[in-house]
């Protein structure tokens, strides 16, 4: 009986082999820690957009301080609409003298300011990067 085959292991089946092997379970994701840094507030979020665009903050605010100024002369009885006694605002000399005036404040006062400020938060964002040590 040199010549029997051994029967005592079992033979493997063909669906056993084509089977994959089974995955382990991914554990489940951590919980969602809310951040600890506060979210910018209203003032925070309007600043930033103005040291981003500084030209377009000021042509904005001067648009503000137009319109408040024709709402002021409405409301004080100067004008009725955009009309100076049947003739149109910007054709009128005190009309034209007020906006030049307004757009001179914009331009001096308001611009350089802005600019400044942007100016001053990109130096600090990088005066990493420019320090010698």
């Amino acid at each position: 009986m040199t010549g029997s085959v051994d029967d005592s292991k079992p033979e493997s089946t063909v669906a056993a082999q084509d089977l994959p092997p089974q995955r382990v379970a991914l554990p489940p994701p951590p919980p969602r820690v809310p951040s600890s840094e506060p979210r910018p507030g209203l003032l925070d979020r309007l600043i930033s957009i103005i040291e981003m665009r500084p030209i377009a903050a000021t042509l904005t605010l001067f648009a503000f301080s137009f319109a408040l100024h024709i709402l002021i002369q409405n409301l004080g009885g100067a004008m009725s609409g955009l009309l100076i006694d049947q003739t149109a605002f910007f054709l009128t000399a005190t009309g034209l003298r007020d906006v030049i005036l307004l757009a001179l404040i914009a331009y001096c006062f308001v611009l350089p300011t802005y600019l400044a400020r942007a100016c001053l938060t990109s130096f600090a964002d990088s005066a990493s990067a420019l320090s010698c040590t």
